[in-house]
């Protein structure tokens, strides 16, 4: 996760904005940071094809420098550690069947 340095004295600029997970804003620009806790399943779903490694590819491709932590089921951070193929992908298990997924770009 981008840290400020100490020696900064100006805090972020933070925004927030409302938008299709699959169709993002171009007009987005700096050093991103995606945030979010992804449906499980039981009483809601991903739209579109409901595969959150093409969300993050997708992501990834629009905004190539960006950062993303997400929180999902185990099985949705193993299909984004296995088919993500734009950016690096770190995982921390929790105990409850959830899992923190931080992506970071995978500069060539």
């Amino acid at each position: 996760m981008p840290r400020i340095q100490q020696n900064e004295r100006q805090a972020p600029t933070v925004n927030t904005f409302v938008a299709s997970a699959f169709q993002l804003p171009s007009w987005i620009k700096g050093n991103v940071h995606f945030i979010g806790d992804f449906p499980y399943g039981r009483s809601s779903h991903v739209a579109g094809d409901g595969h959150i490694e093409h969300l993050v590819d997708s992501i990834a491709a629009l905004y190539p420098t960006s950062t993303m932590t997400f929180i999902m089921t185990h099985e949705m951070a193993e299909g984004v550690v296995k088919e993500t193929r734009r950016a690096i992908v770190e995982t921390t298990p929790c105990r409850d069947g959830r899992t923190v997924v931080h992506i970071k770009p995978r500069f060539s």
